[in-house]
């Protein structure tokens, strides 16, 4: 086999990841993504003798990782993520459901101001249950579990929420704004 060198090492690489599908029955499904990668491009840089190192040379791919994960915690260290991350949920959902509920339930509560603060409480609720949840799972075990359709989700659960954030706190000083100076009339 030839060398793999400059921009034919990306197009090598692409041409062979597009046939991952064919390459699956011939490698066997593996249990993790990253066992497919590490085992499907080892078959790559074997087939055209290189090894992943001179292809990231080579080609100015800056994002090809050729090593394992360089992050295997100690047992300590996982115990002390997993209580922090569980911690910060489990208060982020306790804390935003306690506001909506007292927004909701009691009529005296709703008021303009409360109303705004109900839709804090609900976009902080929904990052903490669809997008932290899952969020430290990648963090933690650097591999993702879950569905492509998830992925997608998930991402999309880390932005419009706080973009919701933000604009109802604009809206808010806007709102305390326009009160604050027709008071003044």
């Amino acid at each position: 086999m030839d060398y793999v060198y400059g921009d034919n090492a990306s197009d090598v690489l692409l041409s062979e990841t597009c046939n991952l599908r064919e390459n699956i029955a011939i490698i066997g499904i593996p249990s993790t993504l990253t066992e497919l990668n590490r085992t499907f491009f080892e078959q790559v840089f074997a087939e055209y003798n290189c090894t992943c190192e001179e292809v990231v040379n080579l080609s100015g791919i800056s994002n090809l990782f050729c090593e394992d994960s360089p992050y295997n915690h100690a047992w300590w260290v996982q115990l002390y993520y997993i209580t922090m991350f569980a911690l910060i949920i489990v208060v982020a959902i306790g804390g935003n459901f306690a506001v909506i509920w007292i927004v909701l339930a009691h009529k005296r509560m709703r008021t303009v101001t409360n109303y705004f603060l109900l839709n804090l409480a609900i976009s902080d609720a929904s990052i903490s249950i669809f997008n932290v949840c899952f969020n430290f799972i990648i963090n933690f075990y650097y591999d993702w579990f879950f569905s492509h359709d998830y992925c997608i989700f998930t991402n999309f659960m880390g932005v419009v929420p706080t973009c919701v954030s933000v604009f109802t706190l604009m809206a808010m000083s806007l709102d305390r704004q326009v009160d604050f100076v027709f008071d003044k009339l």
